[in-house]
């Protein structure tokens, strides 16, 4: 796995995370509803920590129908994983230039889950990349991603 520089200090990072994170749903809930609506079904009660390599992580739970995203909370609901991303990787992910495994194997995405966990995460990935490409919300969450991060 690659060196990752901390890219800004541990509350700024925290704090820019969490509002990129609140962006993105915000984005992917308004742009892709029938998407958004099934992940929160498939996902009710449960919940993952989330992180950005040298930038901070939140935890993400499904509760009552919505998803919440909890900076510097314990785990609510049933704990499903820990993941972390570098930057780059999710820059290049996006723009199509980078797999999910590619980024797995170069030790870019680092998760935790059980195996069915996984796998189901995954599908939910591929089952919604279109939906989540086409959104001009999320587009717009990413160049403010790549500004915040330096990618």
């Amino acid at each position: 796995m690659a060196d990752y520089e901390q890219r800004m200090q541990p509350e700024e990072g925290a704090k820019a995370v969490e509002k990129l994170a609140e962006d993105a749903l915000a984005g992917f809930k308004a742009d892709a509803k029938k998407e958004y609506a099934e992940l929160v079904k498939q996902y009710e009660g449960a919940s993952a920590t989330v992180g950005v390599f040298g930038m901070g992580s939140v935890e993400v739970s499904v509760m009552s129908g919505e998803v919440h995203i909890n900076p510097n909370q314990k785990r609510k609901g049933k704990g499903r994983g820990v993941g972390a991303i570098s930057p780059e990787a999710l820059v290049a992910i996006y723009e199509g230039r980078m797999t999910v495994m590619d980024a797995f194997h170069r030790g870019e995405i680092v998760v935790r889950a059980e195996s069915a966990a996984l796998h189901e995460g995954y599908d939910s990935f591929i089952r919604n990349s279109e939906a989540a490409l086409r959104s001009k919300r999320l587009q717009k969450t990413l160049a403010q991603f790549r500004k915040i991060a330096d990618v």
